[in-house]
């Protein structure tokens, strides 16, 4: 039986158990380029206990999930909390003094409007996924979850955990505006939004490849070639027979 520390945060108090052989076939037979499905599947399955302000992980930040992935692989991970990551090690894209970000922030104006950019959390992560196959998919869906129009009459989005199929239609619509956009003013949006996330960035530096979020080095490999970005995999969370069993 392996040991799992509590995992705590200024918004998070979590306690994780090993998964049963059982529970890691499932977790093997997600897809494997369903990122987000598999953390959350991971989430659900590994939690004993989520205490703090926030105890469902579908209401954790994207970067909140992650940590929570990464301090499980860390437990089974033969070389403990700075596991191997990437051509890094894990350590070398945390961010621990920035633990917690603000939930929205003034982006600034563009296209004739003033925006806030906010969080995006599991289960709008987990809607975003659901509708992408390239990066530049995953770059307007998540657009289209974080900025909003400061002041903006029309309705609020339905809430991604309570209302999953209505928050997806809402999330399809609002993408088919942007990817209809002229070029010039997509791009005059697409820097206003790039801007802002650095505003809300806490633990990790996101970035996008063809499956979805990517996490960047905090810094070049002293002495030796850049670190590339990385991704927390949910197969290192399981042992080589449950990969072999569950597919």
């Amino acid at each position: 039986m392996i040991d799992y520390p509590p995992l705590r945060t200024p918004r998070l108090d979590v306690q994780l158990r090993e998964l049963t052989i059982g529970e890691a076939l499932q977790l093997a037979a997600v897809p494997p380029n369903k990122h987000e499905r598999a953390m959350s599947a991971l989430l659900r399955l590994a939690m004993v206990r989520a205490g703090g302000e926030h105890q469902d992980p579908a209401r954790w930040t994207v970067q909140e999930r992650m940590l929570v992935m990464a301090h499980y692989i860390s437990c089974v991970s033969e070389t403990g909390a700075n596991f191997e990551l990437g051509n890094g090690r894990f350590l070398d894209f945390l961010d621990p003094m920035a633990d917690t970000g603000p939930e929205e922030i003034d982006a600034g104006a563009a296209c004739g409007d003033t925006w806030r950019i906010r969080q995006v959390y599991g289960a709008e992560a987990e809607a975003i996924e659901a509708i992408c196959g390239s990066r530049f998919d995953w770059t307007v869906a998540d657009m289209a979850a974080r900025l909003r129009v400061q002041d903006d009459e029309e309705p609020k989005a339905p809430d991604a955990v309570k209302e999953p199929h209505r928050y997806g239609e809402w999330l399809q619509a609002q993408v088919g505006v942007i990817k209809a956009m002229p070029e010039s003013e997509f791009a005059e949006l697409f820097a206003l939004y790039r801007a802002g996330l650095a505003g809300l960035n806490h633990l990790f530096r996101l970035e996008f490849d063809g499956d979805g979020h990517i996490v960047l080095p905090k810094h070049g490999k002293e002495g030796g070639p850049d670190l590339e970005p990385a991704r927390f995999p949910a197969d290192a969370c399981i042992t080589e027979i449950a990969r072999i069993l569950g597919q």
